[in-house]
């Protein structure tokens, strides 16, 4: 699943940045449903919050057929998510922060750090995944 996460999300996330100006609202609700949730308990909320704003970058790119491949993952990335918030004491209020890193790196005039912000996203979710196994 994270292999096909860094493949579709990269991919989706260098698309998007000549159109980043677009997605930078979508974005920031997403984050906000991200820290409504995240204070009033709800770890399903937070990880349906952290899908979307993944989804509107895969969404954004064009690519029906990508974002057909992202969607059938979604289930999985719910069930995984809630786990490792539950299992892994820091995880959400990490995900808050790594999320809110990838908008101000959205916010840069460098394309690069935008995408490093995603990938390095990704990494800290398959490294969370390998200490719950």
């Amino acid at each position: 699943m994270i292999e096909a996460r860094r493949l579709v999300e990269l991919h989706a996330a260098e698309r998007i940045w000549p159109r980043r100006e677009a997605l930078r609202t979508d974005l920031a609700a997403r984050l906000a449903e991200m820290h409504e949730a995240y204070a009033a308990g709800d770890l399903r909320a937070l990880i349906e919050a952290d899908r979307a704003f993944h989804a509107t970058v895969v969404d954004a790119a064009g690519n029906e057929i990508l974002a057909e491949l992202y969607q059938r993952l979604r289930d999985r990335q719910l069930l995984i998510g809630i786990t490792s918030f539950r299992l892994s004491p820091g995880s959400a209020e990490r995900a808050i922060a790594e999320h809110a890193d990838q908008l101000a790196a959205l916010d840069s005039d460098d394309p690069r750090r935008w995408l490093a912000a995603v990938a390095a996203h990704i990494d800290k979710v398959a490294d969370v995944l390998r200490t719950l196994r």
